[in-house]
């Protein structure tokens, strides 16, 4: 039976776990979630002895207007409770109405995790009821097994290795009312809430009200969000195989080389390019179930001269035999000096070049891509087959140069 203890219980052991002298963030809305999470951790650090530095912070979007009395709320709660805050206000151009939600959300993040301490944490105050929508939601989107999943208790962002965490993420929703009601808490309500337009709020409103009333209650919320712990034991098998077949796989940051498992199932290459892609390749891009079949047949066509590619908007894939390539959209025309030339940034992986640059470091030379009449160097074609370069790569190949005097075409010696 839900009870508002749940809440101090959920807070305390989250608590309790955090290392000494660590700053925490809340993302305080002014709703009832932010509100309860806040208060529970309030209480919690007057009553334990604590090296926890908390404060809160607001992210006024603008888009309401009580949108300012609600900034102001957040702050008199926060100066009740003796909680440093900080606000900030967003401008969000002109969207649809699905769109705006997402551009409201990853502005909203931008925000939190740039006030938050490298190493710090992020807490927001999902609860099981959010959890249960989440998984609907991509339930009904055709997720595949990761999106059923649904949100992390705790996950790690950004290069400033941030926790974002949700301590409440188990407690049932009735439990968060019974803490407000049970402290006499006062809160906002966002009128957006209720517009069933946005498809969380439809399932929210419509969808989530007739499966408790369909099973009498029953702890269908309880139940749903079970599934997802269920399906993440699974999903660390899966990253288990994965990691092992990536074992006699040759890849790095762009490309993943699948010649060592071309006899293995789809299902496993698939398991095998998911795997590759969060946790290894330049950026991590969502891989449709269109975009995989794009990928096998890209990978089982047998014209070797086919060289498949496909553009996204900020990606480009490419398929060269049995090696997968993601690649940032890079120019073939580029001149930068040489300790600012990342060659996986640029496209290139091939270690010539990375063994290469080496010994030019800290030489104030210049890096640039190869002209068209150097290109035609028959020696140079012939380094470039013998070499296995990807061809889309060898009219752009680099050159590091002193002023206008060729030091080296990289990796190529006469």
């Amino acid at each position: 039976m839900s009870s508002w203890q749940d809440v101090t219980q959920a807070v305390a052991t989250f608590c309790d776990a955090l290392p000494t002298n660590t700053s925490v963030v809340v993302g305080l809305s002014g709703g009832v979630d932010s509100v309860v999470l806040t208060h529970a951790l309030a209480c919690y650090l007057s009553q334990s002895p604590s090296s926890i530095y908390l404060k809160t912070v607001h992210v006024n979007h603008g888009l309401q207007i009580q949108a300012d009395d609600w900034q102001a709320f957040s702050e008199q709660f926060s100066v009740s409770l003796d909680i440093p805050f900080q606000s900030s206000l967003i401008s969000i151009g002109a969207k649809n109405r699905q769109g705006l939600e997402s551009v409201a959300r990853d502005k909203r993040y931008e925000v939190l995790l740039a006030a938050c301490e490298t190493g710090g944490y992020l807490l927001t105050a999902h609860h099981q009821r959010d959890q249960v929508e989440t998984i609907l939601l991509n339930l009904f989107r055709g997720t595949g097994l990761k999106g059923l999943l649904g949100m992390p208790v705790n996950k790690v962002v950004t290069a400033k290795k941030i926790n974002h965490a949700r301590p409440l993420l188990h407690v049932p929703y009735d439990s968060i009312q019974d803490y407000a009601k049970h402290f006499n808490l006062n809160w906002v309500e966002d009128p957006s809430n209720m517009n069933v337009l946005f498809k969380r709020n439809e399932i929210r409103h419509e969808i989530i009200p007739k499966l408790l009333k369909s099973t009498q209650g029953g702890g269908v919320e309880g139940n749903i969000a079970r599934v997802s712990s269920h399906l993440a034991e699974e999903f660390m098998l899966l990253n288990d195989l994965a990691e092992h077949d990536m074992k006699s796989c040759l890849s790095t940051a762009i490309s993943l080389d699948l010649t060592t498992v071309v006899e293995l199932s789809w299902a496993r290459k698939r398991n095998l390019i998911r795997y590759w892609v969060e946790r290894k390749a330049i950026f991590s891009i969502r891989f449709t179930s269109e975009l995989f079949q794009w990928v096998r047949g890209a990978l089982e066509n047998g014209n070797l001269n086919a060289h498949p590619s496909k553009m996204g908007k900020n990606f480009e894939i490419k398929i060269e035999k049995n090696r997968l390539f993601l690649l940032a959209k890079n120019e073939v025309e580029f001149c930068v000096d040489v300790d600012s030339f990342d060659p996986v940034k640029f496209g290139f992986d091939e270690p010539v070049i990375i063994e290469c640059l080496k010994k030019y470091q800290h030489k104030n030379l210049m890096v640039r891509n190869l002209h068209q009449q150097e290109f035609a160097d028959k020696k140079l074609k012939k380094w470039f087959k013998e070499s296995k370069i990807v061809f889309w790569n060898r009219k752009r190949w680099p050159v590091v140069c002193d002023e206008n005097k060729v030091l080296e075409v990289m990796g190529f010696s006469r």
